[in-house]
C-alpha cells in the first residue's frame, strides 16, 4: 500500500494517484494542463513541488508570482482550478490536510465574443483558394476551403473537424455523422452540410483516402502558422483569438441571430441533453441545420464542379471517381510552388520562400526531415550541400510535388495518404 506522505512529489501523486482515479478517460490536452499547472508551481518554488506544498500560503504566493509575471487572470484561474482539484483528493486520501477552501478565483475581465462578418468570411474563402502546395497529395487550396466551410456549417472544433472521414458523409443527403468519442460532450451528432461545402470536399479528390483532411505534420504549430498566412492575405486579424475557434463563434452568432440562442446552443453541442433525447433519432425530427440558413461566403460566383460518384456497391459510402469541369486544382502563377513542380532543382532560396509562404518555421522543417536546426541552418546559408535525398525529404515535408516523377511517385503518394 502506498505511503501517504506529504513529502511525496506532486507530479508523482498526479501520475500514480489522481490520474488513474479521476482522469482515466481524459484527453491528452486535459492531462497536459494539469502538468503545466504543476510545472508552473515548480518555477515559482525553484524546486519540484511536494504534496505538502498544497497549502494556502504556497498557493497564494504562486498566484502573486503569476500576477507579477503579467499572466492573465483566466490563465491563473485555470491553473488554480487544477491545483484545487488535486488538493481535494490529497485531503480525501489522507496524504495531507490540504485546506484551500478559503482561496478564491481571480476576477476575470471578459471581452465580448468576436465573430467574422459575411464579408470577412468571403475574404477568408477567397484567400483559402490562393493557397499553394499539397498535403499528402491533396491540393492545399481545396483542403483549406473545404475545412473552413465544414467548420462554418457545423460549428465543430478544429480537432473533430480534421478527423472527419469520407464514410461519415452521406453525399446524397449532405448529412455528416460525428461519432460520440470525438465530441467533447460525448454525444453523437448529425450535421447538414451545404452544397457549397459538399462540392469543396469533393474537389479534394483524388487521391483516395479515409480522412477528408489528412495532415502530414506532427506539430500543430505548422497548421496554425499556415492559417495565419491565409488570414493575413485576406486582410483579417490573425491573433490567437482569430484562429479556427472564431469560425465556430461565427456559426453560433449567425445561428443565434436567425434561429435563436437555444438552437445555436444545440448546434455547438453546449446544451445538456435531457432524457428524451436518448430515445429520439435526430434524423427523424426537426434538427439544427445551420447550413440551411447561414449566409454563403463567396457563393455569388460559385466554382462550378460536375461530380460523378461510382460506388463499389450500393452501400459503399466512399466516392470512387470524380470528374471536374474546372482547371488544375494546383493553381497557376509564378510562385515557388509552381516552379518547383516543374523542375527537380531546389535551392536554399526556394526553401526559404516556401517556408515563408507556408508560415512554417525552419525549426519545424528540421524536425520533420530529421535534421538538427543547426544543420538545416547551414544548408539554408549555402554552407552544406543539398543532396537529392534531402531535397526529396524537404519536398515531402513542404507538400511540393514534382510533375515528372512518374506514375510510380504518384502511386507512392496515394498509398501514403
Amino acid at each position: 500500500m502506498m505511503e501517504r506522505n506529504p513529502n511525496m512529489l506532486l507530479m508523482e501523486f498526479f501520475e500514480t494517484v489522481y490520474r488513474p482515479m479521476r482522469l482515466l478517460a481524459a484527453s491528452g490536452g486535459t492531462l497536459q494542463q494539469y502538468r503545466i499547472a504543476i510545472h508552473a508551481v515548480e518555477k515559482q518554488l525553484s524546486r519540484p513541488p511536494l504534496v505538502g506544498d498544497l497549502s494556502c500560503t504556497t498557493v497564494t504566493r504562486f498566484i502573486e508570482h503569476e500576477r507579477k509575471r503579467g499572466m492573465a487572470a483566466a490563465t491563473i484561474n485555470a491553473r488554480l482550478r487544477h491545483l484545487l482539484a488535486l488538493a481535494r483528493l490529497v485531503r480525501k486520501r489522507g496524504f495531507f490536510d490540504a485546506d484551500l477552501d478559503e482561496l478564491r478565483l481571480l476576477r476575470e475581465k471578459q471581452a465580448a465574443p468576436s465573430a467574422w462578418t459575411e464579408t470577412e468570411m468571403e475574404s477568408l474563402i477567397a484567400s483559402c483558394r490562393l493557397a499553394r502546395g499539397r498535403f499528402l497529395g491533396v491540393p492545399a487550396a481545396a483542403w483549406w476551403e473545404s475545412l473552413v466551410l465544414l467548420i462554418y456549417d457545423t460549428g465543430l472544433r478544429r480537432s473533430p473537424a480534421m478527423q472527419v472521414r469520407f464514410d461519415e458523409i452521406d453525399f446524397t443527403t449532405g448529412m455528416l455523422r460525428v461519432p460520440a468519442e470525438r465530441m467533447k460532450n460525448g454525444v453523437e451528432q448529425f450535421f447538414k452540410l451545404h452544397t457549397q461545402t459538399i462540392q469543396a470536399i469533393l474537389s479534394t479528390l483524388p487521391p483516395r483516402r479515409k480522412l477528408v483532411f489528412p495532415w502530414p505534420f506532427y506539430h500543430q504549430a505548422c497548421l496554425y502558422g499556415r492559417f495565419r498566412v491565409i488570414l493575413r492575405r485576406a486582410g483579417l486579424p490573425f491573433g490567437s483569438k482569430d484562429m479556427f475557434h472564431k469560425i465556430r463563434r461565427t456559426t453560433a452568432s449567425h445561428t443565434a441571430r436567425l434561429l435563436g440562442e437555444s438552437i445555436a446552443s444545440m448546434q455547438l453541442g453546449h446544451q445538456d441533453g435531457s432524457t428524451i433525447k436518448r430515445y429520439i433519432d435526430p434524423r427523424f425530427t426537426a434538427r439544427h441545420d445551420a447550413a440551411d440558413v447561414l449566409p454563403r461566403p463567396g457563393w455569388v460566383n460559385p466554382r462550378e464542379i460536375t461530380v460523378t460518384l461510382h460506388r463499389e456497391s450500393p452501400t459503399a459510402g466512399e466516392p470512387e471517381t470524380v470528374e471536374y469541369s474546372h482547371a488544375d486544382l494546383r493553381g497557376d502563377g509564378d510562385d515557388v510552388f509552381s516552379r518547383l513542380a516543374e523542375t527537380e532543382d531546389m535551392s536554399p532560396r526556394d526553401i526559404k520562400a516556401a517556408l515563408d509562404a507556408l508560415g512554417m518555421r525552419a525549426k519545424e522543417l528540421a524536425e520533420e526531415i530529421g535534421l538538427t536546426p543547426w544543420s538545416l541552418a547551414r544548408m539554408l546559408r549555402g554552407k552544406r550541400p543539398l543532396s537529392a535525398d534531402l531535397a526529396s525529404r524537404i519536398r515531402g515535408a513542404l507538400g511540393i510535388s514534382f510533375n515528372r516523377e512518374g506514375e510510380a511517385g504518384a502511386a507512392r503518394r496515394d498509398g501514403a495518404a
